[in-house]
């Protein structure tokens, strides 16, 4: 229960928002997070012309969590950043 209450009162960051941070499309980053345990989903119905729609609110430790696994599985490069000379 404690976990669920400090999951609550976490960052909640969208697609669009990690892949401006990660450098990928947003369409990657939803199909990344679609099935992901932790991620809320919020479905709203479409009309009669257009199909509904999933909204998806992703904790910041399900994202650390992801970007570590690909990272160790060598999906994800990261990237060294050097000091700036003056």
């Amino acid at each position: 229960m404690t976990s669920l209450v400090n999951n609550a009162f976490e960052i909640h960051y969208t697609p669009q928002q990690l892949a401006a941070l990660w450098g990928y499309s947003e369409k990657y980053v939803r199909n990344l997070f679609l099935d992901e345990e932790g991620v809320l989903k919020q479905v709203s119905k479409g009309g009669k012309v257009r199909s509904g729609r999933i909204t998806l609110r992703i904790p910041g430790s399900v994202a650390i969590r992801v970007y570590q696994e690909r990272v160790s599985k060598g999906f994800f490069h990261e990237v060294e950043r050097r000091s700036r000379r003056v």
